[in-house]
């Protein structure tokens, strides 16, 4: 859902990372990349390596479901992103 106009700046701008499944080669981040950044008031950063999407939005120019809606029409599918922590041996 937007957010009204007049809410401040800062309130407005919203930064999340969704997982993305489907991506069949580093070449497919230019893709979307350039597909989801040319929604209004989005910018975009896909990673291969990682299955991610980060991106950072107007939320008062698109809502999250458009930017979703936007990787579904693509073939992709969104999930959310959790990081792997590698796990360290335990010291003897």
């Amino acid at each position: 859902e937007r957010v009204p106009d007049d809410v401040p700046t800062l309130e407005r701008r919203a930064r999340i990372v969704l997982g993305v499944e489907g991506m069949a080669s580093p070449k497919a981040e230019e893709g979307i990349d350039a597909a989801v950044s040319r929604l209004p008031g989005v910018t975009a950063r896909s990673s291969y390596a990682s299955g991610s999407l980060e991106v950072e939005f107007d939320r008062t120019q698109c809502a999250l479901p458009e930017i979703v809606r936007r990787l579904d029409e693509m073939g992709y599918r969104v999930r959310p992103f959790v990081r792997r922590l590698h796990r360290h041996a335990p010291h003897q």
